[in-house]
């Protein structure tokens, strides 16, 4: 594997996981989609000139992945429905008086 493909996918890499780190899971689900979309359209390129570019774009995407998801971690967001784990059935919500 030539040195530029090693490059790119360590860029791939350190981006989804700078996506995964969103606290909203809306965010976060939309950020991976974003960078694979992103990667999938540019794997054709064979200009050298425009994979530079690429990769030149993409780097500053990496930052500004990094910053947003520090403020989200910061400043989380209340947790949606689907986001909170269920605490158990009806019966034991019942039970510690959280159902009538």
């Amino acid at each position: 594997m030539s040195a530029r493909n090693m490059q790119v996918l360590k860029l791939y890499r350190d981006m989804l996981r700078a996506s995964a780190g969103f606290q909203d899971s809306g965010v976060r689900a939309y950020a991976l989609r974003r960078v694979r979309q992103g990667f999938r359209e540019k794997r054709h390129l064979v200009d050298e000139q425009q994979i530079e570019a690429a990769v030149v774009r993409a780097r500053q995407d990496l930052e500004m992945l990094r910053r947003q998801s520090t403020i989200s971690q910061m400043y989380p967001a209340p947790p949606f429905v689907t986001d909170v784990p269920e605490a158990g059935g009806r019966r034991q919500r019942k039970a510690q008086g959280e159902v009538r």
